[in-house]
This record gives structure tokens, C-alpha cells and sequence, in this order.
């Protein structure tokens, strides 16, 4: 599964979505889970392209279909709920 976590700068909701996500994905062992951050500061163009218009914003791009999440994603639990959601679809 190929996911996208787009944030904003460091703020501490940025901070804190990727390092949940990035626990969430280690302690679950979704094996092959590749989880690529972007900036939507420092990339723009990728949030444009992929029409995100809030951050966080978490992605699954492959395989598709096309899934998304977005908000609060400090909640493991959600976080956890939604990967096994992209999972089954």
C-alpha cells in the first residue's frame, strides 16, 4: 500500500500526524505500507495535483481506488480504523 501524508511545516499537528502514522504502520506490521511525506510548503504543486486543500491529509494512491483521510490524525486508534478500511477496499 503506497500512502501520502501531506502537513504543513512543523507545527505540532503535523508533528504529531507523522509520528502516529509512522507508529501505527510499524507496530501493525503492514509490511509493504510505504508512506511518503510532503510538505505542502515546500511542495505545493504535489497538493495541487492531488487537490488537497487540508492538512493533514493521509492518502492511499495504490492500489486504488483512490482513499482519503483527513484531519486529526493524532488518534492512533483512528488511524488504525481507517489503514483497515483502505485495506478491505
Amino acid at each position: 500500500m503506497k500512502l501520502l501524508l501531506f502537513v504543513t511545516g512543523r507545527s505540532t499537528h503535523s508533528m504529531r500526524a507523522i509520528q502516529v502514522i509512522r507508529d501505527v504502520v510499524e507496530s501493525r506490521s503492514h509490511e509493504g505500507c510505504e508512506v511518503d511525506v510532503i510538505d505542502v510548503l515546500e511542495a505545493p504543486e504535489r497538493a495541487t495535483e492531488l487537490q488537497v486543500l487540508a492538512t493533514p491529509a493521509l492518502i492511499r494512491v495504490a492500489p486504488g481506488p483512490e482513499r482519503r483521510l483527513i484531519g486529526d490524525l493524532g488518534d492512533p486508534a483512528r488511524i488504525i480504523e481507517a489503514l483497515q478500511s483502505f485495506e478491505s477496499a
